[in-house]
């Protein structure tokens, strides 16, 4: 059965509430020979995941356990019973961090929720969004206050309205008034510049690295002397298999064959494909266009696809022909990332510049030029030939 991306995040997102949920409880309860079980099959589950390709299946179970069960599990041979419970309300407890390093009890209880959600979630975050929001820190200390007045007011007034119709009326228009206030609020600080930054995509070991170093930052420093000592102890082991495992990584990246790889880009009506030579030269053949005149397709489809793959510039655009369903989106694509060249068919630059809404002076149109019938470009032995290329009179 194929599993959409709607689908995928909803998925996700239920693995790590049941994750979270066996993972707390295992860690202020449940002894190391049950806790241990556990987390080989939540990492069994993960790395078939990732070799499947299903990557939601490897984040959400090594987002909902890793952080809580492998710290319990680690912890559980030198710290007490009473040292765990006092780990486990530290990790849930970014606001107690927030305040002592001096910041105000009234912007750190607003911002704990949504760092600690930022923080638990940022490898899902960064594999289906590539972006960080930063205003939303802004918006749970400005908006988040009115939005609970709006709710406030809304109750009050329909509890009044039974009573007094024209009171209940009133205070209902000035709920109203609010929430216009927060809809021109949150938008405002939406557009404020690097309201939201682009994170590259974080695969197994990238996510498996960012949970240790988040698991080394919320512990006290008692705690973390207490877990040197450990490790200490037991440096032998732990430097074999990091040798090992180091050696094993080395050699299955030099085993493995480079190859080409050919992306389809689903766009709607219209053609987009991305290539991507065996040493990361990037190709786009067509871009996708506009859906009922409003959705850009190339800054909200092309863009953010390019950005997953860590595509972050391109050596070439290949379009073959100016119908907004194939070029408009390169406009926005080449606004984006630097793009190298674009080869278009014998329609004239107008034509496309028209499908891309560029001014017919727009200096990115000077990266535009024809393609000849028998025209060829070899990269990484990857060879990119013009089949077919009429003349137009």
């Amino acid at each position: 059965m194929k599993i959409g991306q709607g689908q995928e995040i909803f998925l996700a997102g239920l693995l790590i509430a049941l994750g979270a949920g066996i993972g707390c409880a295992s860690l202020l309860t449940l002894p190391g020979s049950i806790t241990l079980p556990l987390l080989l099959l939540a990492l069994s589950l993960s790395i078939f995941g990732a070799w499947q390709g299903r990557q939601w299946t490897w984040m959400a179970v090594l987002a909902a356990f890793f952080c809580v069960g492998m710290l319990r599990f680690m912890a559980a041979d030198y710290l007490s019973e009473q040292d765990i419970s006092n780990f486990a309300r530290e990790t849930v407890k970014v606001e107690g961090i927030l305040r002592e390093r001096g910041v105000n009890s009234f912007v750190a209880a607003g911002l704990s929720i949504t760092l600690a959600a930022q923080l638990a979630t940022l490898p899902v975050l960064a594999w289906y969004f590539n972006q960080l929001s930063l205003s939303s820190l802004l918006a749970n200390l400005v908006v988040v206050p009115l939005v609970e007045l709006l709710i406030v007011l809304g109750l009050f007034a329909g509890v009044l309205a039974f009573a007094l119709p024209f009171a209940g009326s009133v205070v209902f228009a000035c709920d109203s008034l609010l929430l216009g206030v927060v809809e021109e609020l949150t938008a405002q600080i939406a557009a404020l510049p690097a309201s939201a930054i682009w994170i590259p995509s974080l695969h197994f070991s990238g996510g498996l690295l960012y949970y240790v170093l988040l698991g080394l930052f919320l512990l006290t420093a008692e705690q973390r002397e207490k877990l040197w000592e450990g490790l200490k102890a037991r440096r032998k082991v732990l430097g074999m298999g990091a040798l090992v495992l180091l050696v094993f990584v080395v050699s299955w990246q030099m085993a493995r064959p480079k190859e080409m790889q050919v992306h389809f880009i689903d766009v709607g009506q219209g053609d987009a494909a991305l290539l991507i030579t065996p040493h990361g030269h990037a190709f786009m053949f067509d871009c996708g266009g506009t859906r009922d005149g409003a959705f850009d397709v190339g800054a909200k489809v092309d863009v953010p696809y390019l950005l997953h793959y860590g595509v972050l510039k391109l050596d070439g655009i290949f379009l073959t022909h100016a119908h907004e369903d194939h070029a408009a989106g390169c406009g926005s694509l080449m606004k984006k990332i630097p793009v190298k060249q674009v080869v278009t068919a014998d329609e004239g630059i107008r034509d496309y510049a028209r499908s891309m809404r560029l001014g017919d002076n727009d200096p990115l149109l000077r990266k535009f030029h024809t393609a000849r019938q028998g025209e060829e470009l070899t990269v990484d032995g990857v060879r990119i030939e013009v089949l077919y290329a009429p003349r137009v009179s």
